[in-house]
C-alpha cells in the first residue's frame, strides 16, 4: 500500500535482487540493500551513478498521425549516456562521503540508466496511458533498452577493460 501511495519500493526481497542481477555470481558483492528508489541493488558501502533518458524527446512528428518513436536516434545516443555515466565515476570519486563508497564506485563501476517522460511520450503519440498501444510501445522500448544495455556493457568492457573487482568465473579459484 505504501509503495503505491508514495512510489517507494516498500519491501525489498534481496534474494530476488541477488538472483536477477549481473553480479549474482560474485559472493564478494553481497547485495543487502538498494538505492532509495529501488532500481539499483547494492552491496554494503556501495554507491551507484544514475541517469535518466527523457523518452518524450524521442518522438518524431509529435501530436500528428505520423508520430513515432525514434529508435535510431536513441541507439545513437545511448553510447554517450553510458560512457558519460562511466566517466562520472572517475570524476566524482573523491566526492563520496565514505571511503567505502569511493572504493566501491571505482572497483565495481555501478551505473544505471533509467527512463522518464513516459506519459508525455504517450501524449505526443496520441496514446492513452494504459491502452494497448501504450503497452505495446512500452514493451518495445523496454526490450530495446535491455538489449542495448547488455551490448553497451560488453562494448565498455572490451574498450576500457573489466572493472577492477571482476571475477573470472571460468577460473577455478574464483568459481562457485
Amino acid at each position: 500500500e505504501q509503495a503505491c501511495k508514495y512510489a517507494e519500493p516498500g519491501i525489498i526481497f534481496t534474494e530476488r535482487f541477488r538472483n536477477y542481477n549481473l553480479m549474482e555470481f560474485d559472493y564478494d558483492y553481497n547485495i543487502e540493500t538498494c538505492n532509495p528508489c529501488g532500481e539499483q541493488p547494492l552491496a554494503p558501502g556501495s554507491s551507484c551513478n544514475l541517469g535518466a533518458i527523457n523518452l518524450s524527446t524521442y518522438i518524431l512528428d509529435p501530436f500528428t498521425d505520423k508520430a513515432r518513436f525514434d529508435f535510431e536516434a536513441l541507439h545513437r545516443h545511448l553510447p554517450l549516456y553510458y560512457y558519460g555515466l562511466d566517466r562520472i565515476l572517475d570524476k566524482g570519486a573523491n566526492l563520496h562521503a565514505l571511503k567505502e563508497q569511493t572504493e566501491a564506485a571505482l572497483n565495481y563501476r555501478n551505473i544505471g540508466l533509467g527512463t522518464m517522460g513516459w506519459a508525455d511520450m504517450f501524449i505526443k503519440m496520441g496514446y492513452t496511458y494504459g491502452d494497448q498501444d501504450s503497452k505495446d510501445l512500452t514493451t518495445k522500448v523496454a526490450i530495446f533498452l535491455a538489449k542495448e544495455a547488455l551490448s553497451l556493457n560488453i562494448q565498455l568492457g572490451k574498450e576500457l577493460g573489466n572493472f577492477p573487482k571482476k571475477k573470472n568465473l571460468d577460473d577455478k579459484s574464483d568459481s562457485l
